[in-house]
């Protein structure tokens, strides 16, 4: 309920909850980070089982198969993992980069309005600001109540 709230509060700013009741696990950031150092590390080898005396060429070519598979698995998983993870963070980096330029924009104003003053000075500015903001949602307000009537 907490980050379903959070994503109500900056939903302005361009930020999207996750998913909710989302099966993902969280990685630890150790673990992340081997997995993102490895990921070139990347070795299949496989070892063919030894065949039985009498043991049929297609039955054989299963126990080959079924171990190979077994073999190679973990590391195809591994790389999927790894992929998966490089997208979500180019996705979460476009993501990053839009709300950087959106609160860009809304702050630049003040950011403005507050250079070259030193701290008291800013003190003055953000104490004007918070009063109009005020006066605003009062007008607001008025306007509200007066179409509601």
């Amino acid at each position: 309920q907490m980050q379903t709230d959070f994503a109500n509060t900056v939903a302005d700013l361009g930020l999207t909850r996750g998913k909710e009741g989302s099966k993902a696990k969280h990685t630890s950031i150790k673990e992340y980070y081997h997995d993102i150092n490895h990921a070139r590390d990347f070795s299949i080898t496989t070892v063919a089982p030894k065949p039985e005396m009498f043991e049929s060429k297609a039955r054989y070519g299963e126990k080959v198969t079924i171990a190979v598979i077994e073999q190679v698995e973990p590391t195809v998983k591994a790389a999927n993992s790894i992929l998966m993870d490089y997208e979500k963070a180019r996705l979460d980096k476009n993501v990053a980069e839009e709300s950087y330029d959106t609160l860009k924009k809304r702050v630049e104003p003040y950011l403005m309005a507050i250079d070259g003053l030193n701290q008291e000075e800013i003190a003055r500015v953000n104490e004007a600001m918070q009063l109009e903001s005020h006066k605003i949602a009062v007008e607001m307000d008025k306007i509200k109540k007066a179409r509601y009537v």
